[in-house]
């Protein structure tokens, strides 16, 4: 798998686009118009930029950087690369220069596992059980060939920036760690209590994700609706041999090897 491209060490934006392109999946094929597109300009104009005929205007740079999902810091060293390519005389070249290496002194963070195991606070769980993404981007970090951005990105046809925006959560919490520019998952753990805040809109997100994949069930997934009519002796029999089944099934997810991403939702209940 290729490690993502590290911008920090670019000193030529275009040489750094063309290289972040060529690194997305199937080669990069259709990213320039995609950014044309999203830049709303001619692909003619994207064409001439990245061949060294033409430079990007600061807004342009900008917009870039957004259809790459950069966050704050990397959009500012981009848009220093553009423009110091843009500069026309020694005292914008050597300020830009500077700003350059300011940046990269900014951006030095190892970035590797820590050894201390924490559970989130109310706050980071508020922002985490808000969106199923957060959790489905973490599972996915932990199957082999999807440690980076692109990866993902083209995985839940997503726009870059939205799942840099995730995975840059999950970086800030430990949920995620980036491990020689690789995104694996990390050393903060997740768990709702039964009581607590969250759990409502937990379980509301995954079912509903599997309510809008039910179109899409194929032969290899299940899904089963049963309602009956039982005694109050085989409704607690069922719970809790559905329970037990739980607990062998969390404990067997431990020690299987992470090739895809699933979801388990049993729902089972007095009508």
């Amino acid at each position: 798998m290729k490690n993502e491209l590290n911008l920090f060490r670019s000193t030529d934006y275009r040489e750094y686009v063309r290289e972040k392109v060529k690194a997305m999946p199937h080669g990069g094929r259709g990213q320039f118009r995609k950014i044309a597109q999203f830049l709303d300009v001619h692909s003619t104009l994207i064409s001439q930029v990245f061949r060294g005929e033409k430079h990007l205007t600061s807004e342009q740079a900008m917009g870039v950087s957004d259809y790459f999902g950069h966050n704050a810091l990397e959009m500012e060293y981009f848009l220093n690369l553009v423009l110091l390519e843009r500069s026309g005389t020694p005292r914008a070249r050597k300020f830009h220069e500077g700003k350059l290496k300011e940046l990269r002194q900014k951006a030095k963070n190892p970035g590797e596992r820590l050894n201390d195991v924490k559970e989130l606070n109310e706050e980071q769980k508020a922002i985490y059980y808000s969106n199923w993404m957060y959790t489905a981007i973490l599972c996915q970090t932990d199957v082999e060939g999807f440690g980076t951005i692109e990866a993902l990105a083209e995985y839940f046809d997503l726009p870059h920036k939205t799942v840099r925006q995730i995975v840059d959560f999950l970086l800030e919490t430990k949920i995620c760690i980036r491990k020689k520019n690789v995104i694996k998952p990390g050393s903060t753990y997740t768990h709702l209590a039964p009581d607590s805040p969250h759990v409502i809109r937990h379980h509301s997100n995954w079912r509903l994700q599997a309510i809008q994949h039910l179109p899409r069930l194929s032969s290899e997934e299940l899904a089963y609706t049963c309602p009956m009519a039982i005694s109050k002796e085989h409704f607690q029999v069922f719970r809790e041999r559905f329970f037990q089944a739980i607990v062998e099934t969390v404990k067997e997810v431990e020690t299987s090897p992470p090739e895809l991403t699933a979801c388990l939702n049993l729902d089972f209940f007095k009508i």
